[in-house]
């Protein structure tokens, strides 16, 4: 049985599976089994590249294409202000614990695990008025931020194992941030 393009359905298939490539990048580091510190380390670099040539040459250029600074700029500030709240309740959850690496990999982590499904719900919406414009177009956004979610479930799980947190555990966050993608593609449906 295929869905049509316009099905609801449809849509929640295609941007679950962009979803779940978070969980995916996931399993890489996680099947690596207990990689060396450097290949974790390159692991976690590449990643953050990965996402910051998406921010710097992809997102940031496309979203001052639409001239209008004021709201760039207010959308860029939000994000750093909730990132910043985010690790600053971090800290202060994480003082009374010692000031070691292990702990200092484990709000890295979160920190990593908490813009990824903030950012996720945008993407949903992304696929949902690009399902919205022509059935294709919600696919191809779909299997780009497949790709571009691979990356950012290897830069949530190489922290956290680093750190020592069980695999069972850090699957789980990764199906959890997955399925905020499909949340956003709910959200970005027009009725």
């Amino acid at each position: 049985m295929f869905l049509s393009y316009q099905s609801p359905l449809y849509l929640l298939y295609i941007s679950t599976l962009a979803g779940l490539a978070t969980t995916l990048g996931c399993l890489i580091v996680l099947f690596l089994g207990n990689p060396p510190e450097r290949l974790l380390a390159l692991l976690l670099a590449g990643a953050g590249g990965v996402m910051l040539a998406v921010v710097l040459l992809d997102l940031i250029p496309v979203a001052l294409s639409y001239e209008r600074p004021s709201q760039f700029l207010a959308g860029f500030l939000m994000g750093i202000l909730f990132i910043s709240a985010a690790d600053k309740i971090l800290k202060s959850k994480y003082r009374s614990f010692p000031k070691n690496r292990r702990n200092r990999l484990r709000r890295a982590g979160i920190l990593i695990a908490s813009g990824i499904a903030l950012h996720d719900i945008p993407e949903g919406m992304a696929i949902a008025v690009g399902q919205e414009s022509t059935g294709h177009l919600g696919m191809l956004i779909a299997i780009g931020i497949a790709f571009h979610n691979l990356p950012e479930g290897m830069a949530t799980a190489t922290p956290l194992i680093m750190a020592g947190i069980r695999k069972r555990k850090i699957l789980a966050l990764t199906l959890a941030i997955a399925f905020f993608t499909p949340l956003g593609a709910i959200l970005g449906k027009r009725r």
